[in-house]
């Protein structure tokens, strides 16, 4: 693997180019001050899964974007896995061609409210769907790899 960072001391902006001669799913640490936060683009997809990780103590917590890019209306189901892959909770609704949804996962499945929590979730749809997580701790925050699934 070879990875060339390249960064402009002042502005603080930069690209990383990442080349491999396997498959490789990457992820981007992301810290700074302030509002400002930059997201990867999303690959469209219909079916997806991320990890997630909620600790109220600590305020580890793990947030989540997902845009309808197609130009119909979308049905999605998102599901709440244990580590153990046990489905623990489901949303089913539906997101009008270009709406999006952004929550914490606490917010999503009211349950966590007060309850710590590690497994994944899986999002399925009948139209393509950008999905985008984000990890967030005291140190930072963490993008994390969303994987295309069957």
């Amino acid at each position: 693997v070879v990875m060339l960072i390249c960064m402009r001391a002042l502005s603080k902006v930069g690209t990383a180019r990442i080349t491999a001669d396997a498959r490789i799913t990457t992820y981007a640490l992301i810290r700074g001050v302030g509002s400002q936060l930059t997201v990867y683009p999303a690959s469209p997809s219909r079916n997806v899964i991320f990890n997630v990780s909620r600790t109220v103590a600590t305020g580890v917590n793990t947030g989540v974007a997902i845009a309808n890019v197609s130009g119909q209306p979308a049905q999605i189901a998102i599901r709440l896995h244990r580590e153990s892959g046990d489905e623990v909770a489901r949303i089913d609704r539906s997101l009008a061609a270009g709406e999006q949804l952004s929550r914490f996962i606490h917010q999503l499945f009211t349950d966590l409210e007060n309850s710590d929590f590690n497994g994944t979730v899986t999002i399925r749809a009948s139209q393509q769907l950008a999905v985008a997580a984000l990890a967030f701790d005291s140190s930072g925050v963490v993008t994390i790899p969303v994987a295309t699934i069957e």
